[in-house]
């Protein structure tokens, strides 16, 4: 067994010791979902980072980062202004309201802070919580699948199924046995091996390339791409391979090829590599089977199948589709633009007007979504006291700064020294395992795991939380109905059969390669952001809300995150050329929608919903 896998074994066995330990507290609901609220200022800052940023940080961003270059930067800038909203504005009064209304969940806070007794404000925050994060845990386990295959199937045979089964099961068994404080204490190892993963790593490639005056020279000369990403589904296994100027065979008398208009006249004609990526116009990519010859008499002999349907001839495809050839399924994944030349190094991307304007307030618009995940939410109403709220808010914004500026630095260096990527979010694991040796590159690799699993386990406990604590002990007003000498451990039962229960339908989902998944991770962030957002902010710092505003807001920032991103977003781009990310209409929608319709109906019941008697904030 080489070192790298050692060394990866050794920090898995360390979650499980970590999940043993943390089951001799969580006796209480409380102890289990919020650690009895006595997390300190490392857990609180470093667990509450490390459950938003998952694989997007250490994955996306820096795919972002090589595909777009400098342009990347403006993701970093709308990040942090979350940072500065969550931990200045919302983390000091979520966790004195919070402890002061016995709120153990967002929809418990709601339902005390408004004085609301009926089902339906905590009937909808159960409702947008699963609909959004039981998804997303799922796509959690199908990253971690990817990543596991990709770092060790070369060298062991892991395939996809072995990486899900592996990844989710140790995530599914420390947060069932130790809770949120397993959860909390291994998103703290989990934070600091991404931040460190995301320091060394870009200064090794950094200077492997000469330092960074190389790096903004040949970064200026690097070619553009345009290339569509396929899957390959091999037994359990997933292969990654890409298209782009060559055709690519899949069997005699069947290619994949990609086509562009031609720069003059309008024809098609095959494709080549263009000098500049805003000359490429529409671009297609196309299944094609020989019309004639004996090519085609053997393609005749395969069966191929796009989208369930048999094909003769040409087909376009789009993302998404679906290919059989004989007995190998495809699936084409995206299509993946990438910058080129003086435009990398150009924090705009050479973008002007309505377009840029679009994506400018796009991504600074990311950090309006960090109020409304519960996931980050609950380590604030889990903090020890104030003091580790000043102290966490330090150690979180120095951790974004260093791990997110480290990402793009990655992206841009990886760019140049790989720059024949097919999937330009596998940048990490290439650069890892080629520049560094193999006991840290096994701690790195770790990290990319830990990035999946530390955003997994938090969405599990909520999704879990909301069924056990909000629908089944509250909901259906189970601790009225036990004997009070059993109360606790029945329901500590019934919070642990319901974390195995959901970990195993997200376990199933991500084992299926249920596509639908990736589908609803787009905009699970806006969803969350947009409904539970605006209530929020406004619950802790306006009185006057009422049970009826926060309905409308929540129901109003999901609803707009829907239409915007099926309907309105095409629409809005082709109109006026701005396209914008949802999340901002839905949280300018939701919070016009949730102060105007508190101020149209009755205030909340006296005396303000429990807020009298707080210290001055």
């Amino acid at each position: 067994m080489s070192l790298v896998a050692i060394v990866f074994l050794v920090y898995l066995l360390l979650l499980l010791v970590v999940g043993a330990v943390a089951a001799r507290h969580g006796r209480t609901m409380e102890g289990y979902f919020l650690a009895d609220r006595r997390l300190g200022a490392w857990v609180t800052s470093i667990s509450s980072v490390a459950s938003s940023e998952s694989g997007w940080l250490v994955l996306g961003l820096v795919g972002e980062a090589y595909m777009w270059g400098a342009k990347a930067i403006w993701t970093v800038a709308g990040c942090m202004l979350g940072y500065l909203c969550n931990w200045y504005l919302v983390a000091p009064r979520l966790r004195q309201h919070s402890a002061r209304l016995g709120a153990i969940t967002l929809p418990d806070f709601f339902e005390a802070r408004l004085g609301d007794r009926g089902p339906l404000l905590r009937g909808t925050g159960i409702l947008i919580i699963l609909f959004c994060l039981m998804f997303y845990v799922s796509a959690q386990f199908t990253a971690t699948g990817k990543a596991f295959q990709e770092a060790f199937g070369a060298s062991y045979g892991i395939t996809y199924a072995h990486g899900v089964l592996l990844g989710g099961l140790i995530t599914v068994l420390y947060t069932l046995v130790g809770g949120f404080r397993a959860v909390s204490w291994t998103d703290l190892v989990q934070g600091i091996l991404m931040a460190i993963g995301l320091i060394v790593l870009p200064i090794v490639t950094v200077v492997s390339l000469g330092g960074f005056g190389a790096l903004w020279e040949r970064l200026g000369e690097t070619p553009p791409r345009v290339e569509a990403v396929f899957s390959r589904h091999v037994g359990a296994g997933v292969e990654s391979f890409g298209v782009e100027g060559e055709p690519v065979p899949l069997a005699p008398g069947v290619e994949l090829v990609r086509w562009e208009p031609a720069a003059v006249g309008g024809a098609q004609a095959p494709a080549s590599v263009p000098p500049a990526i805003e000359d490429l116009g529409e671009v297609r990519f196309e299944l094609v089977v020989a019309p004639g010859g004996p090519a085609a008499d053997r393609a005749a002999a395969t069966t191929i199948r796009h989208n369930g349907e048999p094909v003769h001839g040409r087909v376009v495809l789009a993302p998404g589709d679906q290919l059989a050839v004989g007995e190998t399924d495809y699936t084409f994944e995206k299509v993946v633009r990438m910058l080129a030349g003086p435009r990398m190094r150009d924090a705009f991307g050479g973008a002007a007007g309505a377009a840029l304007l679009g994506w400018i307030i796009g991504l600074l618009g990311i950090g309006l979504g960090y109020p409304g995940q519960p996931q980050i939410l609950a380590r604030f109403m889990a903090a020890r006291s104030r003091r580790s709220i000043r102290r966490g808010r330090l150690i979180a914004i120095a951790w974004g700064c260093l791990a997110m500026n480290g990402a793009v630095v990655l992206g841009l260096a990886a760019r140049v020294a790989v720059p024949g990527l097919v999937d330009p979010e596998q940048a990490y694991p290439n650069l890892t395992t080629m520049l560094l040796p193999p006991a840290i590159a096994g701690v790195l690799l770790a990290a990319i795991i830990s990035a999946m699993m530390s955003t997994a386990d938090s969405q599990l406990l909520v999704v879990s939380s909301a069924v056990a604590r909000d629908l089944i002990d509250r909901g259906f007003g189970l601790r009225r109905r036990l004997n009070p000498a059993t109360v606790e451990r029945t329901l500590s039962w019934i919070t642990r059969a319901t974390v195995c229960g959901v970990g195993l339908a997200a376990l199933l989902l991500a084992l299926g390669e249920v596509r639908a998944i990736f589908w609803f991770v787009l905009f699970a962030w806006s969803g969350l952001g947009a409904a539970f957002g605006p209530p929020l902010l406004l619950a802790l710092f306006w009185r006057r809300l009422n049970r009826w505003g926060a309905l409308a807001g929540m129901l109003s920032g999901f609803g707009v995150t829907l239409v915007w991103k099926l309907w309105l977003k095409s629409h809005v781009a082709a109109i006026w050329g701005i396209s914008l990310y949802e999340l901002v209409p839905a949280f300018a929608c939701s919070l016009f929608l949730t102060w105007a319709v508190s101020r149209l109906t009755p205030p909340p019941p006296p005396p303000a919903a429990g807020l009298e008697g707080l210290e001055p904030m």
